[in-house]
């Protein structure tokens, strides 16, 4: 016994020496789960709809926003037409349509956002500037306070 203790350890200081270094015993692997629980498949849904919820509503404030911001925009670019149409032939037009014909303003911007046609009144005046030009708003019915104008005394 004393003998194979002594070769063992000989081996072990060979093996030591030469820097050969044995394998650790494989252990046995534990069957882990591959994939995700239907719980967890839940909870990042959940997740995620609760995120889109949030950006949905941040998002929906600003598009009310913008499309105003957009419309004041679109009464001036066609009061200009309006004004550049006058110049030239002195004289307000009958309607938008015939800024549309005579290419001061595209077919497109005769509408506002809400796919409202913009009212167009001219005044009797004969003036340049004597015309109302209007947006309904986001409402879409005319003469309440969220209207968008151009050339409107404020009272």
């Amino acid at each position: 016994m004393h003998e194979q203790r002594v070769e063992t350890q000989s081996w072990t200081a060979f093996l030591n020496k030469t820097g050969i270094r044995l394998a650790a015993p494989r252990r046995r692997r534990t069957s882990a789960p591959k994939g995700m629980t239907l719980i967890e498949i839940l909870v990042v849904i959940a997740i995620i709809g609760i995120v889109a919820t949030v950006v949905a509503v941040g998002v929906v404030g600003y598009m009310k926003d913008a499309k105003i911001e957009t419309t004041k925009t679109l009464v001036d670019n066609v009061a200009k037409g309006v004004s550049s149409f006058a110049v030239t032939h002195r004289g307000i037009p009958k309607d938008l349509n015939e800024l549309v014909e005579k290419k001061y303003i595209k077919k497109n911007q005769t509408k506002d956002p809400w796919d409202n046609e913009l009212e167009f009144t001219a005044g009797n005046g004969g003036a340049i500037d004597d015309f109302t030009l209007c947006s309904n708003g986001p409402d879409g019915s005319g003469g309440n306070e969220d209207d968008i104008c151009s050339n409107r005394d404020e009272e």
